[in-house]
């Protein structure tokens, strides 16, 4: 368009140099407005200036571009009365720096994309401005021409264009591009990252180049049948990294079509999901863990002549704590709380297979150290090196009332009397279990039980709960609060004993498992 209007200049020359050189008024006329009429019709505005930058002439699709018509007006007031910026929006665009004014002070053509807006013009308006001279046959300047477009709209789709581009390079998920037949055309930065390889290395492969091998043919037969139907396509994806590693997506794949509804592209999204599904499995995990747990506990255990119960919190989601109640006969009870080192699942599970071999060993041994030699020895096969369990096991003739017990390095458990005085400390016979081969564990003296005895067993956690200045809850506290529950039951009295734990730690989470285990004379109804 521009260079046929050259052309049209360059046969209207004459007239122009006349006109522009003997300044008629009124501007066109004759032959003249011929030619105003063919300017006026074309679609582009245009805008016609003398040597000094008086304008001469407008056509009418320059007013309707700009907003405004001819001004007489200075050749520096230019970009203040038509309101020119620079493409930003924002900044001025100086008067010296359009094409026109250019074009006036070099000879040269010159050529500028400028934003309008002025109050005639309030919505603004981008334009691309061309400006040629006009010669004389002697090649003296004369004056200058410019044609121009409105290219908003066209500059909306490059803005548009240009922000989906930079969101795509810049997304955290990974942006592939093939051709309809699988060749990857276009890799974002974050699947440079996510699969270490490089856009070089990708572009021209295909995306097995991610494949793992760990999804069976049928999981393809859908990928593929979904797409070529036309449809998108999503699912999860284990692929595997440059390196070797793995790691899981969650896979969006897009048909693009055509006008005509053909496949021309795929485009596929890939979220990494590989923490998250690490997640997932770790709370099904936990959550079977609990389950278990909770099946194992028994906050009360009907014994013959006894008032039995058990409580345990857990710092973590599961507890490494353990607390039992179990017969091996008619009149032998078997009473135990041990502690596994750390807590969360690993401890849990131990914890698990601890109690297990428990009941089934108290079922064939006489006596509580030989359980222990015992179970030492399966569990020092068992456990890591830095893995150990502490554990009192009490073994209750309830026809005698009387025990013994065997302890693992397990804090003490305690016999108090009727005013709230420790009438017996039942301290550890032994080193906590798992960490040496071939141990023995004695046995204690027979303790015999009188009516008006508690006796309580506990992890270190109740004991060393802290408060907010890191004091610990510890012992005197502890039989300051079973001193008044001697007429409760055993399981109010577990109750009362956490209510004055949490009342003194406060705010403050608990940083281990907390167990108790309580045994009292049953009180005849």
């Amino acid at each position: 368009m521009q260079d046929s209007f050259n052309g049209k200049v360059g046969k209207m020359e004459g007239w122009s140099i006349q006109k522009m050189s003997a300044r008629l008024d009124p501007l066109f006329q004759g032959e003249g407005k011929l030619m105003s009429s063919i300017l006026n019709s074309i679609g582009e505005g245009i805008v016609i200036a003398d040597r000094n930058g008086a304008l001469l002439f407008f056509n009418h699709v320059a007013e309707e571009i700009l907003g405004i018509g001819m001004q007489k007006i200075d050749p520096e007031k230019w970009a203040d009365v038509y309101g020119c910026f620079y493409p930003d929006q924002q900044t001025p665009f100086p008067s010296d720096r359009i094409p026109l004014a250019q074009t006036l002070k070099t000879g040269q053509a010159a050529s500028e994309i400028i934003y309008i807006k002025n109050p005639h013009k309030p919505e603004g308006v981008y334009i691309d401005i061309n400006s040629r001279p006009i010669l004389g046959e002697a090649g003296d300047l004369l004056g200058g021409i410019v044609v121009f477009k409105d290219i908003t709209e066209q500059k909306k789709t490059e803005m548009t264009l240009k922000k989906l581009s930079s969101a795509v390079e810049q997304t955290a998920d990974a942006v592939i591009i093939t051709t309809a037949n699988g060749i990857i055309e276009y890799v974002n930065p974050a699947f440079e990252n996510m699969s270490g390889y490089s856009r070089d290395e990708s572009i021209g492969q295909t995306p097995r180049l991610l494949k793992s091998g760990k999804h069976d043919r049928s999981f393809y037969q859908d990928l593929w049948s979904s797409l070529l139907a036309g449809k998108p396509y999503k699912n999860e994806m284990l692929n595997r990294k440059k390196n070797g590693d793995y790691f899981w997506v969650q896979n969006t794949i897009t048909p693009m079509k055509d006008q005509h509804g053909k496949i021309t592209n795929f485009v596929a999204l890939h979220k990494d999901i590989t923490e998250l599904k690490a997640k997932n499995e770790h709370e099904i995990r936990m959550q079977v863990a609990r389950e278990i747990q909770q099946r194992l506990y028994h906050s009360s255990t009907a014994v013959p002549g006894f008032d039995i119960a058990g409580k345990s919190l857990s710092a973590d989601e599961t507890s490494g704590d353990y607390f039992d109640v179990f017969p091996s006969s008619e009149d032998i009870y078997w009473l135990t709380v041990g502690d596994v080192s750390g807590h969360g699942i690993g401890p849990a599970i131990i914890m698990a297979e601890t109690r297990a071999y428990l009941r089934s060993l108290a079922k064939l041994s006489s006596d509580p150290g030989s359980v222990l030699n015992v179970l030492n020895e399966e569990l020092h096969t068992d456990l890591d090196d830095l893995q150990y369990v502490t554990l009192i096991l009490v073994q209750l003739d309830i026809k005698k009332r009387q025990i013994v017990y065997a302890g693992a390095g397990h804090v003490p458990g305690y016999i108090i009397d009727d005013k709230g005085e420790i009438k017996h400390k039942l301290e550890s016979t032994g080193i906590p279990l798992g960490f040496l081969k071939n141990q023995t564990y004695k046995n204690s003296q027979i303790i015999a039980v009188d009516a008006a005895d508690m006796l309580i067993f506990l992890t270190d956690g109740i004991i060393e709960a802290c408060d907010g200045d890191d004091a610990e809850f510890g012992l005197q506290r502890i039989l300051q609060s079973l001193k008044n529950c001697q007429k409760m039951s055993s399981y109010d009295t577990i109750e009362h004993l956490y209510q004055q734990v949490f009342s003194f730690i406060g705010n403050t989470h608990p940083l281990d498992d907390m167990t108790a285990l309580i045994c009292k004379t049953a009180v005849a109804e």
